[in-house]
C-alpha cells in the first residue's frame, strides 16, 4: 500500500510533495536482496545499506537483472538533486535516513518498514 500527498504553499509558491509506501522498504525488496546476494557470491565487499544508497545516488549502476535501463529510479534521483530541481529531498528507507538535498546521509536505529520520500519544489501553485 502505498499514499501520496500535495500540499501547495501559494504564499511562499512552493509545493510539498510526499510518498510512503508501505512496503518492506528499498532494501528488503526483492530486487535488491537480489543484487547483495549477487555481490556476495562474487566475493565483493558488502556494503552496508547506508553505502549503497551513496553509490547509487552517486550513479553507479547496481542493477541486479543486469539490464542497462533497469535500476535507474534512484540513480535518476541523484541526477535530479544535483541539478537541484528539487527542494530538501529527503527519503527514508529500512535503516537508512537521507537528506539528498543536503548530502546527509545516516544510519537510524530503529529501522523503518517501508519507504519515505519528501521534497519540495518551487512552484506558482496555481
Amino acid at each position: 500500500t502505498w499514499w501520496t500527498a500535495v500540499y501547495c504553499d501559494r504564499i511562499n509558491k512552493i509545493a510539498h510533495y510526499t510518498f510512503v509506501d508501505g512496503g518492506v522498504g528499498i532494501f528488503e525488496s526483492s530486487r535488491m536482496l537480489t543484487l547483495k546476494t549477487a555481490m556476495q557470491k562474487a566475493s565483493l565487499l558488502f556494503k552496508s545499506n547506508h553505502d549503497l544508497l551513496i553509490d547509487i545516488l552517486g550513479g553507479k549502476n547496481l542493477s541486479s537483472t543486469g539490464i542497462p535501463y533497469r535500476g535507474q529510479g534512484l540513480n535518476s534521483i541523484g541526477k535530479v538533486a544535483k541539478r537541484d530541481q528539487l527542494k530538501n529531498l529527503i527519503l527514508i528507507a529500512n535503516d537508512v535516513y537521507a537528506n539528498i538535498s543536503t548530502g546527509t546521509f545516516k544510519v537510524l536505529p530503529t529501522p523503518y518498514e517501508g519507504t519515505f520520500f519528501y521534497w519540495e519544489y518551487d512552484s506558482n501553485c496555481k
